[in-house]
């Protein structure tokens, strides 16, 4: 069997240009690295041109994100001791906010440029089988430029596709910003998000087998919806936007092609410590994850 090459795609936050190679030490610790190699698809530096757009717009259309997106969050976390969860979180937010956003960016320069990087590893590596694994709001790119690519030649030709930790979900509480799903049904001129999930989900159905893999922590309150200790009584989702597929959205997801969902549990509650729960390592070391990247080798 050919050997794969692993193409991984780091969310948000600061990454050096080498940063596969941490995923990498992981991979090789926990499978037969004599299988993979390890390559990266680093974008970091497009996210910072994207992202820095969000602080130029005017104060006002800011206070309105923060005040829809953050106002619970801002609620429980008012004490000096939670300043760095809230800026994490607040981080998180604009970003996939600025993606969202700023379309002619995205789709002139992010999408097509992310594109041939992609495109030019492959090509550099083509005795390999392409494996694509995206984290975080880098599963979002990976989902959104593949299926351009699908658009485009009419194939989805990559051996896998990992989604960890991915707010594909996520669903957006403004009409005038789309969301993720909403970007999917765009790209491919789907007549509704629902079509794009089924269309999209059954495509990496191929050689008798399902390449597409989700895989999300249940505890993660960037990919999934999580009711979080915050000290009190009862625990609070402090984030109130739709982070996790719907029930319905999974169900459409699994009918169009089985076995594609994969959740676990990992890591604490606590408001100080959950965050951690969305850390790259924590699903490269998980059960489902380490299963299924085993069963392609």
């Amino acid at each position: 069997m050919a050997k794969k090459l692993i193409i991984c795609t780091h969310g948000v936050g600061d990454h050096p240009d080498n940063f596969h190679e941490a995923w990498a030490e992981v991979l090789n610790a926990n499978h037969d690295s004599d299988k993979f190699i390890v390559k990266g698809l680093f974008w970091d530096d497009l996210q910072d041109q994207l992202f820095d757009k969000y602080y130029n717009i005017k104060e006002e259309i800011r206070d309105v994100a923060e005040e829809t997106f953050l106002k619970t969050a801002y609620e429980y976390l008012d004490d000096p001791d939670y300043q760095s969860i809230l800026e994490f979180i607040k981080e998180n937010v604009f970003d996939a906010v600025s993606y969202l956003f700023f379309k002619e960016f995205r789709d002139a320069i992010l999408w097509p440029k992310c594109t041939i990087l992609l495109l030019e590893i492959i090509k550099k590596y083509k005795s390999y089988k392409p494996v694509l694994i995206g984290h975080s709001l880098g599963s979002i790119l990976l989902t959104h430029i593949t299926w351009f690519i699908r658009q485009t030649t009419g194939v989805l030709n990559f051996y896998d596709c990992f989604l960890i930790g991915s707010p594909i979900g996520f669903r957006s509480p403004l009409t005038a910003v789309p969301d993720f799903l909403d970007l999917l049904a765009n790209i491919g001129n789907h007549p509704s998000r629902m079509d794009a999930l089924t269309i999209w989900a059954q495509e990496w159905w191929h050689y008798k087998r399902n390449r597409l893999h989700i895989i999300i922590n249940e505890l993660d309150p960037i990919a999934w919806d999580v009711k979080m200790d915050v000290g009190s009584n009862k625990d609070i989702d402090i984030i109130p936007v739709r982070q996790g597929l719907s029930d319905k959205e999974i169900k459409r997801i699994e009918a169009a092609n089985a076995n594609t969902m994969q959740k676990f549990k990992s890591g604490s509650k606590k408001i100080e410590d959950i965050f951690n729960n969305h850390n790259v390592e924590n699903y490269l070391n998980s059960d489902p994850f380490k299963q299924a990247f085993d069963a392609i080798l």
